[in-house]
C-alpha cells in the first residue's frame, strides 16, 4: 500500500471519529434538551397545582375563571360558579390533627372532581374551601351540580387512624350577569355561601342576580 493510499486511510478513519462525535454530541445536546424540557414542565405543574389535593391552585383557577368570563361573555353563553366551604372544619384538625385533615381534603378534592364534567373547572382556592368554574351552565343547572356535590361529600366515608366518619359542605352558587367583573362575580357566591353557614349549613343557596 503506497502513502497515498495509507493517507488516504487514515483521513477516512478521522473523517469517521469526527462524525461519531458529532453525532454523539447532538445526542448528548437533544438529551440534555429534552430534560430540561421535562423538569420544566413539572415546575410549571409544581407552580400551577395544589400540591395536596392536586387540583388547580388559586392563581391557576381565578386565571381559568378569567378566560372563561371572556369567552361567555363573547359567545353570550351561560357561566356559573359554585364555592364550596366544608363545615366545622376546624373541629376536624382539633380532633384528628392536621394529618387527617390533610386525608379529608384529598377525599373531598376527588369527591368534588368525580361529580364534574371534562370542561369544568374544580380549584382548591383557600385551606377548606374549593370553587368550580360550570360553563355552558344555567343557574338551575348549576344548583343541581351544586347539590350532587353536597350529597355526594356528606355520604362519602373517611378513613383515617382506623376510624371512618363523614363530613358536610356548604355551598354558594352564582350564575354570572352580563357585564360583571370578576370580584363581583365571586362576591355574589360568596355570600350565598355565607348564607348556607348561616341557614344551617350543610346545604346549597343560590345567589341573587344583584346585591343591595
Amino acid at each position: 500500500m503506497g502513502i497515498v493510499g495509507l493517507g488516504a486511510i487514515l483521513a477516512l478513519g478521522a473523517a469517521a471519529l469526527v462524525s461519531f462525535r458529532v453525532v454523539r454530541l447532538n445526542h448528548l445536546l437533544a438529551t440534555e434538551i429534552e430534560q430540561r424540557q421535562k423538569l420544566y414542565s413539572e415546575l410549571e405543574s409544581i407552580a400551577k397545582t395544589d400540591h395536596l389535593t392536586g387540583l388547580p391552585n388559586r392563581r391557576t383557577f381565578m386565571d381559568a375563571l378569567d378566560k372563561e368570563m371572556h369567552r361567555s361573555s363573547r359567545n353570550k353563553r351561560d357561566t356559573c360558579l359554585a364555592l364550596i366551604d366544608l363545615d366545622f372544619f376546624k373541629s376536624v384538625n382539633d380532633r384528628y390533627g392536621h394529618v387527617g385533615g390533610d386525608e379529608v381534603l384529598t377525599v373531598v378534592a376527588d369527591t368534588v372532581k368525580d361529580m364534574l364534567r371534562e370542561q369544568d373547572t374544580p380549584g382548591r382556592i383557600g385551606g377548606e374551601e374549593f370553587a368550580v368554574c360550570l360553563p355552558e351552565t344555567d343557574a338551575d343547572q348549576a344548583f343541581l351540580v351544586a347539590e350532587r356535590i353536597r350529597t355526594a361529600v356528606e355520604q362519602t366515608q373517611i378513613e383515617f387512624d382506623s376510624k371512618a366518619f363523614t363530613v358536610t359542605a356548604s355551598i354558594g352558587v352564582a350564575h354570572m350577569m352580563p357585564g360583571e367583573t370578576r370580584d363581583k362575580f365571586i362576591h355574589r357566591a360568596d355570600t350565598a355561601l355565607y348564607r348556607a353557614k348561616h341557614e344551617g349549613r350543610n346545604r346549597v343557596c343560590l345567589a341573587p342576580e344583584s346585591l343591595a
